[in-house]
């Protein structure tokens, strides 16, 4: 085993390779599971995963690859499946809000006393700039008729 760390210029320079190769499994997994959360380290992952190689052109084992592609590609379909159920829980929600803004417009229209400022008003053309709703002239004016 070659020595992995060597003093050079006044800098500790540490030779990764030569460092993995003389650790064992467990270290090495405990070596992985301590940078494995850091930014490089995920994309470089993401790359080999994705491409087979690292941006610098590095690769691993293939038949490791492939194995870790199909777990991935499993996953993929199961946050599918749950993306795709979340937006169906949410498009049922918009509905059923939709529903009780109906229902509850419908009752407040249909609830409307009758010769109450004036008679019930029109529903309101969407399209239309003015609906026929009473204003506040509206009601100063039936409140002068009655004084």
């Amino acid at each position: 085993m070659t020595n992995p760390a060597t003093y050079t210029d006044g800098n500790l320079v540490i030779d990764m390779g030569a460092l993995c190769e003389g650790m064992d499994a467990d270290a090495l997994m405990d070596l992985a599971q301590h940078i494995g959360c850091e930014d490089g380290v995920i994309r470089a992952v993401c790359d080999q995963l994705l491409n087979g190689y690292t941006e610098d052109g590095s690769y691993g084992c293939q038949p490791t690859l492939d194995e870790q592609r199909q777990r991935l590609s499993d996953g993929v379909d199961d946050a599918r499946q749950q993306l795709v159920n979340n937006l169906l829980w949410e498009k049922n929600c918009a509905k059923a809000s939709l529903r009780r803004h109906r229902e509850w417009s419908y009752a407040m229209y249909h609830a409307w006393p009758e010769g109450h400022l004036r008679s019930r008003p029109k529903l309101p053309d969407w399209e239309s700039d003015s609906p026929e709703y009473p204003t506040a002239a509206d009601a100063e004016a039936v409140l002068e008729e009655k004084a």
